[in-house]
């Protein structure tokens, strides 16, 4: 990040936003991701929550 050759000044950007953009869909995908699945699985919106329902006997939603 200290160099300034004209090569270094092209690639210190790209590079950067390279690393912060896979941070981002890193956390994305370990906190937002799981979280999304949990708030389906509790609205009964999930392919697992029917699945549950229907071996329970509530056939409340329709299949698919």
């Amino acid at each position: 990040l200290t160099e300034t050759s004209l090569q270094a000044q092209i690639l210190i950007p790209l590079v950067a936003s390279l690393v912060f953009g896979l941070l981002t869909a890193s956390l994305i995908v370990l906190f937002a991701l799981p979280a999304i699945y949990a708030i389906l699985d509790d609205l009964g919106l999930s392919t697992l929550a029917r699945e549950r329902m229907v071996l329970e006997g509530e056939n409340r939603v329709a299949p698919v």
